[in-house]
């Protein structure tokens, strides 16, 4: 017979008893994890629903059924839907960006199984919501681990968690980039998701994230993103784009099955070249960023939309829109006729 504390739990078998105490050790160890990670943020306002609290430049309110002791909570109305996203409630971790990404790395490689992504899933989508406040790298270009996926019908509740965590986390990135997002007006229900002058509705962005679209439908007929905007998100793009941004890492073959090395391959041996001749080139990933952005976004693509992309996908602050035309033009050169264009397919994009 285990020990328990007097009057704790007496109608718990042993296995229950010690399958219970597990979950508190877990969620212990996740508050010291944090710990080392975090300042606490004291109320900045009062509103209707509850405290706000500062997170960066984001402010997120906590319903009041949501309000309690621990570091998150969930908003009200996903209880009852049976799906709730875990919202941070005072946290605000570090602004170092290498120390965000490594973190997210480290729990993306233990996210093997819909059970092991529950174990880390509120770290995860805190980690997430605050890189989108420091607004410098874009959901698609962190770690998204692929998980196994059945059909709908077939699927228990929980296995539509990571799905739906990336959906309020992309629109969550909107909101907090300040993005007009042209969304139909015959499905006005969802343009306060996206209403700047208040705090992000989470409990609205629950009831988004569980619509059953497809991607074309709820990328260009709901909300109307750009291919700028589509290519910040991981799902939040049409099958089109996708498509698209994904060849920019695939070899592909001619009709007499000889290869060709991927876009990726070409630029950068092409920056290998130019750097062989000029040693001082400079960072070297970050051009590759740029060439990046360039494939993605195509001709018709502004020197600014470019030149934020590439920061987008580094991480880092954009650089001075014609500094990065300029070096995009001279890495042409380095490239096969067309440049860039050329080895994307796509002309226009924007």
């Amino acid at each position: 017979m285990m020990y328990r504390p007097p009057g704790v739990a007496t109608h718990l078998t042993d296995e229950a008893w010690e399958r219970e105490s597990q979950k508190v050790a877990t969620d212990q160890e996740l508050n010291a994890l944090l710990g080392d990670l975090v300042d606490m943020v004291q109320p900045t306002s009062s509103t209707a629903s509850g405290p706000a609290y500062s997170a960066g430049p984001e402010t997120f309110t906590m319903p009041k059924a949501a309000r309690h002791t621990s570091l998150f909570a969930t908003t009200p109305s996903a209880a009852r839907s049976g799906y709730s996203f875990p919202t941070p409630a005072q946290v605000q971790v570090t602004t170092d960006h290498s120390k965000l990404a490594r973190r997210l790395h480290e729990l993306a490689a233990r996210i093997t199984s819909h059970s092991a992504y529950d174990s880390v899933r509120k770290e995860w989508c805190a980690l997430h919501l605050h890189i989108n406040t420091l607004g410098l790298w874009a959901p698609c270009f962190r770690p998204w681990p692929k998980l196994p996926q059945r059909p709908r019908g077939k699927c228990a509740e929980h296995e539509h968690a990571i799905q739906r965590d990336r959906l309020v986390i992309e629109s969550h990135w909107l909101h907090a980039h300040k993005e007009f997002v042209n969304v139909d007006t015959t499905r006005d229900k969802w343009i306060p998701l996206f209403d700047h002058a208040k705090p992000f509705d989470f409990d609205l962005a629950e009831q988004f994230a569980q619509q059953v679209w497809g991607n074309n439908h709820r990328t260009e007929e709901v909300l109307g993103l750009t291919p700028y905007q589509q290519s910040q998100m991981f799902s939040l793009r049409t099958d089109s784009t996708k498509k698209h941004m994904e060849s920019f890492l695939k070899p592909t073959r001619e009709p007499d099955n000889r290869s060709i090395p991927s876009p990726q391959a070409v630029i950068r041996t092409a920056l290998a070249r130019w750097r062989e001749r000029q040693l001082n080139l400079g960072n070297i990933d970050r051009l590759l960023a740029r060439a990046q952005a360039k494939y993605y976004l195509g001709e018709t693509a502004s020197g600014a939309q470019v030149a934020r992309l590439a920061g987008f996908i580094s991480g880092t602050p954009p650089q001075d829109a014609k500094t990065v035309s300029q070096s995009l033009k001279r890495l042409d050169s380095w490239l096969p006729t067309g440049g860039i264009a050329a080895l994307g397919g796509i002309l226009s994009r924007c």
